[in-house]
């Protein structure tokens, strides 16, 4: 049985971006089988009692929720990132057992996280997709680890588009935007630490 993992947030008492996480958690049910319907109930009770401030709601499933927290969200500045190589990493479900993930994570050196390549293209870091700002148009990888909520969510509205990135074609943008269910298209200067063959 495969344990996942939704974290959601929840911003003075308002679940963002929901109904993005419940299609998600859908798919991933229903691609390992999970049956019935799922419990949301939980989760809104928790909203509830949190009607001010900034929160990240994070709960690991499987056929239903077994593990589920609330916490002070507090963002965390990301402005360099060393590229690492893993052609063999798989992240296309958000798996609650991070520890490939985790293990790039590690090997960040000084930098604040890390730019995971795979096959020779640009994929996501350790916790966020990312976007790339060019003639004012931001382009995201067409083959992420895992496809974000949020990063689907900006896709629909057409902010970002989909382009195969590899290292070569990074040398064209300046700026960068790092996105998941808590931060959205906000540009930060690219400052990349080359990855150690």
């Amino acid at each position: 049985m495969y344990r996942l993992l939704e974290s959601i947030s929840l911003k003075d008492g308002v679940l963002e971006n929901i109904e993005y996480h419940q299609r998600r958690l859908e798919r991933s049910r229903a691609h390992f089988g999970y049956v019935g319907t799922f419990d949301w109930a939980p989760v809104y009770a928790l909203a509830v009692l949190h009607p001010l401030g900034w929160f990240k709601i994070r709960f690991e499933y499987a056929q239903q929720i077994e593990e589920l927290t609330c916490t002070p969200y507090l963002p965390k500045a990301i402005k360099t990132l060393k590229i690492i190589h893993a052609d063999q990493i798989d992240y296309s479900f958000k798996y609650a057992d991070r520890t490939k993930l985790n293990d790039l994570y590690s090997q960040r050196g000084e930098a604040d996280d890390v730019l995971i390549c795979r096959n020779g293209l640009v994929t996501d870091t350790s916790y966020c997709n990312v976007a790339f700002l060019r003639s004012d148009i931001w382009i995201t990888p067409r083959t992420p680890l895992l496809a974000g909520t949020k990063r689907e969510q900006l896709l629909a509205k057409g902010v970002l588009i989909e382009e195969d990135i590899d290292l070569g074609k990074l040398a064209c943008f300046s700026q960068i935007a790092f996105i998941n269910a808590f931060l959205d298209i906000e540009a930060v200067d690219l400052i990349l630490v080359p990855a150690v063959e």
